[in-house]
Order: structure tokens, then sequence, then C-alpha cells
């Protein structure tokens, strides 16, 4: 029942409309730091007047992000106080400073993950060639006028970390290409369908504060464009100009790019915004080495091994960092395996 922010939300203040500044600091206020606040705020006016300790105490749950929330409350000194338990599913945070050092190699597992696709799906090498030519040569909209770009289309490549998610991506690809031949154009329908994979729009801080996450005392600086690798396979313009009509395209994965608040129909009125964020290096500390080092809460973390969003090294790095861990590492689950195969993961 959070209130939804949205960029009309932003900007508007009581009448009073914010400037670019003032919305890009109100929302540096939804990064974990501020959450894991909320959340004792919260448990206080749920379980402060217990008249037992134990009984005053929460355990929390946290997938991917929120995970590194969970980490962050581990962190703050005095907030440990208040939990009996953590869980984390894909969510042990790196403890860096700034993104580029997440990316380098997230980069290399989403490459992987296209080896994946396109070895499961070879005839989709030509059809997503096809739909890169036509979208690069039309004005094309999706229902809520956003613009469908090649590199927009590209960043279906998200839902490759998830059980299932290559197999969607197919689905769309072999849709659109199919309207492509017989309609000479996108229908509504599959435009409606790359809309409702895509999530930007509904999801404002997703795409705003997804690369500061990561930030303590540095920028961002748009650390998944100036981090991605010189594969030509990730440079749609320069692989459709090859003649070698073989050659994969591949798509990009948990990125946000600058072009993102250009293509985006919500995000195109908060890209002032963003290039405010993308520069901030005013980011405070999210996590305490020697607060961790310290912990007495039980925590218990599933780690994924292919997870394509939080890098395995860094995360088995954090969770060594943090004492009494227990972990249950994998290879044969993926990063929505909560969701998709709850299961395997809370027997």
């Amino acid at each position: 029942m959070s209130t939804p922010i949205s960029a009309h939300m932003l900007e508007d203040n009581g009448g009073r409309k914010r400037s670019v500044e003032e919305q890009a600091k109100f929302v540096k206020l939804f990064r974990a730091d501020n959450i894991v606040r909320d959340c004792e705020a919260v448990r206080l006016a749920l379980l402060g007047r217990k008249e037992k300790e134990e009984d005053r105490k929460w355990g929390v749950a946290g997938q991917s992000f929120g995970g590194f929330c969970a980490v962050t409350y581990l962190s703050i000194k005095g907030l440990p106080e208040g939990l009996r338990e953590v869980f984390t599913t894909g969510g042990m945070p790196p403890l860096v400073n700034n993104p580029d050092e997440v990316y380098k190699p997230l980069w290399q597992k989403v490459k992987q993950r296209n080896q994946v696709y396109y070895q499961k799906y070879p005839l989709d090498v030509e059809r997503v060639r096809d739909i890169l030519i036509h979208l690069s040569k039309e004005d094309v909209r999706v229902p809520n006028g956003g613009r469908l770009t090649s590199r927009r289309f590209l960043g279906l490549g998200l839902a490759f970390g998830g059980h299932g998610g290559i197999d969607s991506v197919h689905h769309i690809v072999q849709r659109a290409h199919t309207d492509l031949n017989v309609l000479g154009h996108l229908s509504y329908k599959v435009l409606q369908s790359i809309e409702g994979n895509q999530s930007f729009d509904g999801n404002i801080l997703y795409a705003l504060v997804h690369e500061p996450i990561y930030c303590q005392h540095h920028s961002a600086n748009w650390s998944a464009l100036h981090t991605k690798p010189d594969d030509k396979e990730f440079y749609w313009k320069q692989s459709l100009d090859c003649d070698n009509k073989d050659q994969p395209i591949y798509f990009t994965g948990e990125m946000i790019f600058p072009w993102a608040f250009e293509d985006y129909g919500e995000l195109t009125k908060l890209k002032g915004v963003a290039e405010v964020l993308a520069k901030d290096a005013e980011w405070p500390s999210l996590y305490n080495e020697d607060v961790l080092a310290e912990n007495e809460v039980p925590v218990y973390a599933a780690t994924y091994m292919e997870d394509m969003y939080v890098d395995y090294t860094h995360a088995r790095r954090t969770a060594g960092k943090i004492r009494g861990v227990k972990e249950f590492v994998t290879n044969t689950l993926m990063h929505n395996a909560v969701r998709a195969k709850t299961e395997a993961v809370i027997p």
C-alpha cells in the first residue's frame, strides 16, 4: 500500500512545482538506508509495546534488492537489535562504492545468457535482425506513447535471468516477426505485450535509482553505459551494417541507460532528474563491515551461481563478511526461484 511515485507526483508539491534538483533530492530518500529506517518505524508501531523483548523482534525476508536492504538493516548500529532472523534470496549485495565493479562481471553473465538464448532458438538470429531493421526505419510507439526503438527492444533481455525468461522473449520475437511478415507492421497486441514486459514506466524508482543503490560516496555516472564490453554483438547498429547475417545481436540485461529517459513515455518527463542523480556523488554509506563482522542475528542466504542480476562472486564475498551466515548455494536455480520454484528455496 505504498504511495506510488510518478513523474507528476515528484513534480507537484501541494500545488507548487518542485525543481529538478528538488525532485532528485526527494528520490534520494528511497534507498536501502531509509527503507530500513521506515521498517524500524513500522516494527516499533506494531511490536514496540510487547512485554517480552523477544516479542518485540521480527524476522525479515528479502528477495534481490530486498536482500540488499536486509544487509543494510544488519549494518546500522542499533537496528539489528530488532531482528530475530534474516532470510535473503538472490540478495547478498556487493560491498562496493559504485556500480562499475558490479557491471563488469554482470555484462559477462548477460553475454552468456544471450549465447544460451541463440543456441536454443537459432532462427531468432535472423528474426531479431529483421525486427531491429524495421524499428530503425519506423517511428514505432507502444500503447502509452513511448518509443519502441531498437535499443529499447533489446532491453527485453532483462528477462533472461529468470526461470522461463528466455522462452518469454522468444515468444515475443516470434510473434513480432510474424507480424512483420504478414502485416508489414507490429500489431497492437504485440506492442502491448512488449510494453507489459518493460515495467519502468510504472516503476520509475527502478529506473532512477537502480545504479545509485550501489553508490557509497561515489557517483553512478551511467555505469552500465561506460562498462559495456567491446563485443560487436552488443552494438546493434554496427551488427546490422555488416554483411554477416548469421551474426547474432545481443540483448541487454538489468541495465539502465541514458536513452531510457528518451524512449519510455513516463521516463521522458524525468530526464533532468536522472541526469542529476547520475552525477551526484553525495551518497551516504549503506554497509558497515565492522558491524557485520560482529553480527549476532541468524542469517540464511540462498545464493545462485547463475544469477544474471546479483554477481555470484560478490555475493559469496559479502556472505563471508557477515558473522554466522548459513548459505544455500546452487547452480540449478535462477534469480526468481523464490517465485518460480518456491518449494526448492523454501521447503
